[in-house]
């Protein structure tokens, strides 16, 4: 029998940066139902070249405590893991063993540890919010976050910032949850986030280049303007409720008359309209649906050469946290072939929703699922709402590369990175 004998120096994190995307080692927080974080880290090795070959094995442990060679935490055939469902404030470390077609294992590898050791780093220090001011009044609905510059006593690069906004001084009552490596030091909230006339908390972590976080600012309180432009409450703004006789979901009722069973609004044109419908028990209820003028809305970058209708955006308020829903989207004409489901948010830009989309046979509507801090929500957070701010675009165009996609795809996969946060 032959055993397989790895280099000490064979395990690395991935912390490495290259022209086209940068690639760090970097904890991504969840906020669970029990108000716990957990965390994510992604691992990364040299393959071993030997015919017997069979595959690696990942061991861990918490510090203090000896490793259980009995119970790996993964074992497969490829050389990169991540390992989720670790508790936020503990320190693990890990070893990789190869073993071999017969069993036999070798030596582990060099051993990681996470946090890793920071002895002579210095934290960057505490940022302060710039925008909104303490006791800002009348901000807008989609404001800028903004912070005062990076400073490191090291002199260390910013590496990425965590984005914090709450309905108390509080994270257990967390509305957006953002760990961003390009909005640095200003952060544009995305649609339907936050509610007209209502007080909010914000604040933001810095990280330097070696992964060292700051403290925590302080909660910065703002309040947002009222618009009153649903002076009915119905959730649609006055201006873009739908006429008498418009029944897009076709029950024989019209869409006006039932606002609690499908909301529908009309373009910005006033020429098609939207209706959104919801599917899922887990739906308690479709809070609000607006459209909006993709010229006076989105950011500069990655726009979509082809729109149908406007942007639009709804906001669901589901009876479990964490939850998945699925919602029905009417149109009042077909969707040419081509067209796709499209996401967009300020922080993340666009992505191509495909995957938890469906047309129906005559394209005059989409089936979508959401799932609550996860795909489809913009917040970012597990907190019992989901904000969708969606547009039909068509593939053809360069939209279709989705920005977030592929920002994420430079990262571990809450609150959200750039996911708000960013994978």
């Amino acid at each position: 029998m032959k055993t397989v004998f790895l280099p000490k120096s064979f395990l690395s994190w991935l912390f490495r940066v290259t022209v086209a995307c940068p690639v760090f080692l970097l904890m991504l927080l969840h906020l669970t139902t029990s108000n716990s974080y957990s965390a994510e880290v992604s691992l990364s090795w040299d393959p071993v070249v030997h015919s017997d070959l069979a595959g690696y094995k990942i061991f861990s442990r918490e510090e203090f405590e000896n490793y259980d060679y009995l119970r790996p935490v993964w074992v497969g055939d490829k050389t990169t893991r991540t390992v989720r469902n670790l508790e936020q404030h503990n320190n693990y470390c890990f070893v990789v063993r190869a073993f071999d077609i017969f069993g036999n294992e070798s030596d582990e590898s060099n051993e990681v540890c996470w946090p890793p050791s920071s002895d002579s780093n210095m934290a960057p220090l505490i940022p302060n919010i710039a925008s909104p001011y303490p006791g800002q009044h009348e901000c807008e609905l989609t404001p800028t976050l903004e912070t005062e510059s990076f400073s490191d006593p090291d002199n260390d690069l910013h590496l990425y910032s965590r984005w914090q906004i709450s309905e108390t001084q509080d994270p257990s009552s967390l509305l957006l949850a953002v760990n961003s490596s390009k909005h640095l030091s200003s952060l544009p909230v995305p649609l339907m986030v936050l509610r007209e006339d209502t007080r909010y908390y914000a604040r933001v972590q810095h990280y330097d280049i070696q992964g060292e976080p700051s403290g925590w600012s302080n909660w910065v309180e703002f309040s947002t303007s009222t618009t009153n432009s649903d002076l009915n409450g119905d959730g649609i703004p006055d201006e873009q409720e739908v006429e008498y006789g418009v029944d897009l979901n076709e029950d024989g009722i019209d869409d006006a008359l039932q606002p609690h069973v499908i909301k529908s609004v009309k373009s910005i044109d006033k020429t098609a309209s939207i209706g959104i419908s919801g599917i899922s028990k887990s739906i308690e209820s479709i809070e609000t649906v607006a459209n909006f003028d993709p010229s006076t809305t989105l950011q500069d970058y990655n726009e979509p050469g082809d729109m149908l209708f406007d942007l639009f955006a709804y906001r669901l308020v589901l009876n479990q946290l964490g939850g998945t829903a699925k919602v029905k989207i009417y149109f009042s004409e077909e969707v040419p072939q081509g067209y796709r489901f499209h996401k967009y948010d300020s922080v993340r830009g666009w992505s191509d929703y495909s995957q938890h989309s469906s047309f129906s046979k005559d394209r005059r509507s989409v089936t979508v699922e959401l799932k609550d801090g996860d795909y489809g929500d913009v917040d970012g957070v597990a907190n019992g709402i989901i904000v969708d701010p969606s547009a039909l675009v068509f593939a053809g165009s360069s939209s279709a590369a989705d920005m977030g996609i592929a920002a994420s795809s430079c990262f571990i996969s809450t609150a959200a990175f750039d996911s708000l946060m960013d994978k």
